[in-house]
């Protein structure tokens, strides 16, 4: 086994697998960390920006709403659909739009609510004209990255990773200890939501506090057994440890899963 990495590049790419938006001023959506390697490339593990879509856990959407929605459409809007009640928000937030065409958070937050009704050509329609508006906005990024994906326009949605990646590379550069409060906060409006703990994995990793990140990667594994970012993200923490008969270990794990979403597999991971 060769045992030599020293060329390898650490790249930080935080993705909003994220399966919910985020309030203002709250944590950024889901952001696994990823890693491309020889070692991943040899076991036929292919890049998650470009071969395999995003699956939401079941429970991404029922991130319980604390702050005060008081008459604001658009928090009142996301609201509603954060607790599932997509029809309510996708009123509240046309109305919204009517009133004022230019409010980019309302073309996103709707684009949400119509991907959570599995209208995927209306999300795509509301987060590209978010995306005029505000090209800055992750979230409309995610969210239309996840209706691509979901109406099989892969490489599109690969190109809204990309962009998802670029942002919130950047805002962790910006400021990882911010980011790593925000990812706390996250935790604790939501702790049994398995990818908060991938994306506060890729926090620590930034930081290189390679235990903790490895700590909270093992959580998310516990919580979600079939998070394969789970799995491929902590091979690449064993990586940059030098444990590399570990990082094997979860590479094949994470093929294992993949292969499962895409229907090549039906056999469970085992520990």
């Amino acid at each position: 086994m060769k045992a030599s990495f020293s060329s390898f590049s650490v790249i930080v790419l935080l993705v909003a697998l994220n399966a919910c938006l985020t309030p203002a001023g709250a944590a950024d959506p889901v952001a696994p960390v990823q890693v491309r390697n020889n070692r991943a490339d040899k076991l036929g593990i292919p890049d998650p920006l470009t071969a395999t879509k995003v699956v939401l856990p079941p429970n991404a959407r029922k991130i319980k709403m604390t702050q005060d929605v008081s008459n604001d459409p658009v928090e009142k809007g996301k609201d509603f659909a954060y607790k599932g009640h997509y029809d309510k928000a996708i009123a509240i937030l046309s109305k919204a739009i009517e009133k004022d065409p230019g409010l980019a958070k309302a073309y996103t937050v709707r684009a949400f609510a119509y991907e959570g009704k599995g209208k995927h050509a209306e999300a795509i329609a509301d987060a590209t004209k978010a995306i005029s508006i505000d090209p800055s906005d992750p979230e409309a990024f995610g969210t239309r990255m996840r209706a691509y994906g979901a109406s099989h326009q892969m490489e599109a949605g690969a190109a809204d990773e990309r962009t998802v990646l670029q942002i919130h590379e950047q805002r962790l550069m910006k400021g990882a200890d911010n980011y790593l409060g925000r990812c706390n906060d996250k935790i604790k409006r939501d702790p049994s939501f398995s990818s908060n703990y991938v994306e506060r994995a890729s926090a620590y990793r930034g930081l290189h506090q390679f235990q903790k990140a490895l700590d909270d990667y093992n959580v998310a594994i516990k919580k979600d057994p079939h998070n394969y970012l789970a799995y491929y993200n902590r091979a690449q923490v064993y990586l940059q440890m030098n444990k590399h008969d570990l990082a094997d270990q979860d590479f094949a794990l994470a093929q294992q899963l993949v292969n499962q979403q895409k229907g090549k597999s039906k056999v469970q991971p085992k520990h």
